[in-house]
């Protein structure tokens, strides 16, 4: 009966203990379930944010990609217009470089984004500074004129960067200007830009001006690799604006030359008429006197009328020597029978026949210099055929071209023609580099040719010229 007794308690304890281990493992199993839980919740977190993440990063690099693609695409863009235009200017005459930089400057401003490009250069003192070439498209804000011409020295800050061959890139005028540049800020946003780059214009080191490429209804950043390629087109401009520059002192020169030498041709000119014509006038009126004292000695009159004859004879070459150094029957007609005049002067003088073509009808717009131009070249080049090319006919045409603007004057001959390596050699020979020299004065040019026989010279000239 005890051992009964003793048998139920031990069970009751036991069951007890299998109640109490029950809840022991039940509670650690929802513990152990609470943290798988947790778990499975907290990495399913850790990964939606890691696919977050991983999201971003993609777009992140998507959009950079996206951006490298775009400055790539647009530096190969400018690559290509650069390079067309760098060609272009290189072998541009010399004479349409001004009308030609508009052109460059709409195609490098639209490649990089601007909606304005300009070319401002420095006069002699370096410190003022004058617009020289601008583009822009209808709607955009023009140039104020305060700033067609202006000291650029009173915005030090700019000033000291473009005479150091230093780039101005502005994108936030907030942020881009330092606090040394407050005026330069102030004019910035007086002006209505958005952004701006600024790039200096350098030849052998030193500043010659600048160019300006603008936004003013738009924000424009400016990458780096873009702003390299805006300083390869500063040197582009740098260098056609530096051609155009020599060529105009050259040009210059030239003028002045032939200047001296048509002063020096006309008072020559009226020294002979004045006082070699007087003498030879004076000569004459003795010559006639001594006739007459000496009427009753037939030998002495003889030679005495001699020398009336050739005195006489010499009278007309004077006269046609002061008309061909200097041409003043342009004050009394017009370029076409000057030149027929010189036509028939010419077969006249020598004995060569001159025929003479006017190829057009009408009159020329009038302008002095392209028809003095026009009359010296053309008599020059009859001398050259008396000198030099042993014709024995010669001819002279004059026509125009209304659709291009120009006059054509055309000299040939039928004689010897040249030797183009001789030629070569002495650039003076047949004096075609001062017919040249005179042509190009007036943004004319000049070719040569060898007929069969004989030697032709093209001279084309603008009827308008735009000084």
């Amino acid at each position: 009966m005890r051992y009964f007794s003793s048998l139920q308690a031990g069970n009751e304890f036991t069951v007890e203990y299998g109640i109490l281990a029950l809840w022991v493992w039940t509670i650690l199993a929802i513990l152990l379930c609470g943290v798988w839980i947790g778990r499975y919740f907290q990495q399913k977190k850790l990964a939606a944010l890691q696919k977050e993440d991983l999201e971003t990063q993609v777009r992140i690099r998507t959009s950079q990609y996206r951006k490298a693609n775009a400055e790539l695409t647009q530096l190969h863009k400018i690559s290509g217009v650069l390079s067309e235009v760098s060609t272009k200017f290189i072998n541009l005459p010399i004479t349409h470089i001004n009308e030609e930089i508009p052109v460059a400057l709409s195609r490098i401003a639209s490649a990089v984004g601007g909606q304005r490009a300009s070319i401002s250069l420095f006069e002699k003192n370096r410190k003022f500074v004058r617009l020289r070439h601008e583009w822009s498209p209808p709607g955009i804000i023009e140039i104020e004129e305060q700033y067609f011409r202006f000291d650029l020295s009173e915005f030090p800050w700019i000033y000291q960067r473009i005479i150091n061959g230093i780039m101005v890139v502005i994108s936030n005028p907030e942020i881009d200007f330092p606090p040394d540049a407050e005026k330069e800020r102030q004019a910035f946003l007086k002006t209505q830009w958005e952004s701006m780059a600024i790039i200096p214009l350098s030849v052998g080191g030193a500043a010659i001006g600048y160019l300006e490429i603008s936004t003013t209804n738009q924000p424009h950043e400016w990458p780096d690799n873009i702003v390299d390629a805006l300083a390869v087109s500063g040197q582009v401009f740098a260098n056609a604006l530096d051609r155009s520059q020599r060529m105009t002192a050259m040009i210059s020169l030239r003028q002045e030359a032939i200047n001296a030498e048509d002063r020096e041709r006309t008072r020559i000119s009226r020294e002979l008429h004045d006082q070699l014509g007087g003498s030879l006038t004076g000569l004459r009126i003795h010559s006639r006197a001594l006739e007459k004292r000496l009427e009753n000695n037939p030998e002495l009159a003889g030679n005495a009328q001699r020398i009336t004859q050739i005195i006489d004879d010499t009278m007309p070459d004077v006269r046609r020597i002061c008309s061909e150094l200097r041409a003043p029957i342009l004050d009394d007609i017009d370029i076409q029978e000057a030149v027929e005049e010189l036509a028939v002067d010419f077969t006249k003088n020598t004995g060569i026949p001159c025929r003479y073509d006017l190829q057009f009808s009408g009159s020329l717009a009038p302008d002095r210099v392209r028809d003095e131009t026009i009359h010296r070249i053309t008599s020059e080049l009859l001398t050259n055929i008396i000198r030099h090319s042993e014709a024995s006919k010669a001819s002279i045409s004059l026509g125009r071209n209304t659709d291009l603007n120009t006059v054509i004057l055309t000299v040939k001959d039928n004689g010897c023609g040249v030797d183009f390596e001789e030629l070569k050699r002495k650039r003076k020979h047949l004096g075609l580099r001062g017919i040249t020299e005179r042509a190009q004065l007036i943004n004319g040019n000049v070719s040569i040719s060898n007929l069969n026989p004989g030697f032709a010279v093209k001279v084309t000239v603008p009827e308008i010229r735009h000084e």
